[in-house]
């Protein structure tokens, strides 16, 4: 194989890894966040719900069981004590709470601020020609000033800010002409060396890709985006939490008959 299809082949193993590499930074940065704010939105409020529901219900078992322990050791019930326990039970539990009710908002915001599918392909575009120069993975002799700018484009990228990312484009057009003609100057050596990390390097990105592909939210992906599984799935959630709410209303007339039994000596 002669230099020259040497350096064909490692364009072509460069623009590979940043293909799969795009991949991965788009399921990182946009896929995992969409697909998780479609879920609060979708299901994840239903179980925020559902939770508080659970919550209640078992701080007033609670509340019952501490009673009836004071009744059969033949002691009126402090109820002021036993409310007391039961509040600090609520608020370690709110904590979690709060964390499930912030998803849902969050969600909620993610949605109400998506970018045009043309601005993401357009981002996506800059970042693959941008990359093929730039990325410390497949260049490893990056100049200090590239690669500032490097870390510059991939702060914008990820924050989806696509005029910065227009502005750093043209910033680097220089950069990227001479990028071209450095590729001829690599010795044989250099060449197979980073074919050689290149290949390598799909691998590992392969795999993480995988990894990501095998784990919430992506696990649910098809499913999410099913009209018919979220309608029975929000149905399910309905009719639990509709049934909570009747025990946890049971739960509260057995306490409020325990307090008028037993709330005075």
């Amino acid at each position: 194989m002669t230099k020259q299809e040497l350096i064909e082949s490692l364009k072509k193993l460069k623009a590979g890894y940043i293909s799969i590499l795009n991949d991965l930074e788009v399921m990182k940065n946009w896929g995992k966040v969409q697909l998780e704010a479609l879920y609060a939105t979708k299901i994840g409020k239903y179980e925020v719900e559902l939770l508080e529901l659970k919550i209640l219900i078992k701080t007033l078992k609670k509340k019952i069981q501490w009673a009836h322990q004071e009744i059969n050791s033949r002691k009126y019930p402090d109820f002021v004590e036993i409310e007391n326990r039961a509040s600090e039970l609520m608020k370690e539990a709110y904590q979690e709470i709060n964390e499930a009710k912030s998803k849902v908002n969050f969600g909620k915001a993610v949605l109400s601020n998506l970018g045009s599918p043309e601005d993401s392909m357009e981002l996506r575009k800059i970042f693959r020609n941008i990359a093929k120069s730039l990325h410390p993975d497949i260049n490893p002799n990056l100049t200090e000033e590239q690669q500032e700018l490097w870390h510059l484009f991939h702060s914008a990228y990820k924050s989806g800010d696509l005029d910065k990312i227009k502005a750093l484009e043209i910033v680097f057009e220089e950069q990227l002409k001479d990028f071209e003609t450095s590729q001829k100057e690599l010795s044989e050596e250099d060449i197979l060396m980073q074919t050689a990390m290149l290949k390598q390097g799909i691998l590992e990105l392969e795999s993480q890709k995988k990894d990501l592909e095998n784990n919430f939210p992506f696990t649910i992906e098809d499913k999410i985006r099913d009209e018919d599984w979220v309608a029975e799935k929000q149905e399910s959630l309905t009719k639990e939490i509709e049934d909570l709410k009747i025990y946890l209303k049971e739960k509260k007339s057995d306490y409020q008959l325990i307090k008028e039994t037993y709330g005075s000596e």
